[in-house]
């Protein structure tokens, strides 16, 4: 495969308070004996029918951040994307108990994203910290799935879809029973559907069909750490909710289905560490992940990793 790509970016300060940054893109690629035709969907708003298409892409992004108060940051940014498909997609042909099927005939997945968000700094005694909400869409249009085909399976493109979402994050430091104390805790949800899909699949999967496969709808972050004198001791936790929609894999891959059934209700897996400081420059840290050894999967038929043990000596030159 080959990649080649020219772009431009211009960034600006208006007023001291407004930060602007804007930019475009062309990108030519190509995957062995592929290259990939790009529907440029913009251009084509007048054209009726159909879309023009080229060998190179472009593509343009903005954003601004405006800080109107001290403490207080707007920020809103528009941006294209694309992407091509993989090698496995465009030319795997696996003939065993799963069959699946070569189709050099995908078109790229492309389309857009935007973003509209306030960060909020926010001081109470001794406590200070930032608090950030954001609301988040992107579109795709020509998105790549793998689809049950007659006898087999084969990435296909799949009608427009849409991703929306909100997401709200908070940090801090301050002092707890007088002792220094951090945290970092964020949630995201997101809506993950398909804009047009496929009727034939409702009988199939009359309650997911019409959302966008291998997606969570929640997910959870938070770590804290408290220092007590010349040691620290942190914990951390990530959830994921229950994966929406496999419609594959969920009889294709021996041990999923039994998986999900046993699973409804997502997945908490939590990580510890406790840190030794040396000297101003440099500590000792042990760290557990998967403190509990949840046996657990993010991505359909691989399993992630058991309890596992780090020690790391970090030193600041």
């Amino acid at each position: 495969a080959s990649n080649a790509a020219i772009f431009t970016q211009i960034d600006k300060k208006f007023f001291d308070k407004l930060n602007f940054t804007g930019g475009i893109r062309i990108e030519y690629n190509k995957v062995d004996t592929v290259t990939p035709q790009n529907k440029l969907v913009f251009l084509s708003l007048f054209k009726k029918g159909d879309f023009f298409t080229s060998a190179v892409k472009p593509l343009i992004r903005f954003g601004m951040n405006y800080e109107p108060i001290d403490g207080t940051y707007l920020r809103a940014s528009w941006g294209q994307g694309f992407r091509v498909p993989t090698i496995n997609e465009y030319f795997i042909d696996l003939r065993r108990t799963l069959q699946v099927v070569a189709n050099p005939n995908l078109l790229p997945e492309n389309g857009w994203s935007a973003e509209i968000g306030i960060k909020q700094g926010v001081k109470v005694g001794s406590w200070q910290g930032f608090f950030d909400l954001a609301g988040f869409v992107t579109k795709y249009v020509d998105l790549i799935d793998f689809t049950i085909i007659p006898g087999a399976v084969q990435a296909q493109n799949q009608d427009d879809a849409r991703i929306s979402g909100i997401e709200v994050s908070a940090l801090g430091q301050g002092k707890l029973f007088g002792y220094p104390f951090t945290f970092l805790t964020g949630y995201t949800y997101m809506q993950p559907v398909l804009l047009n899909p496929d009727s034939s699949r409702r009988d199939l999967f009359p309650e997911t069909y019409q959302y966008i496969s291998y997606r969570n709808k929640h997910s959870f972050k938070a770590d804290i750490e408290a220092t007590i004198g010349f040691v620290a001791l942190g914990f951390s936790s990530n959830y994921t909710s229950y994966m929406i929609n496999i419609p594959l894999t969920n009889n294709a891959i021996l041990g999923v289905r039994d998986y999900r059934e046993r699973n409804p209700n997502g997945e908490w897996v939590f990580d510890a560490r406790l840190r030794f400081i040396v000297s101003e420059k440099s500590d000792v840290t042990f760290v557990v992940k998967n403190l509990f050894n949840n046996e657990y999967t993010t991505r359909p038929g691989i399993l992630e990793a058991p309890r596992n043990f780090t020690i790391q000596y970090q030193h600041q030159f």
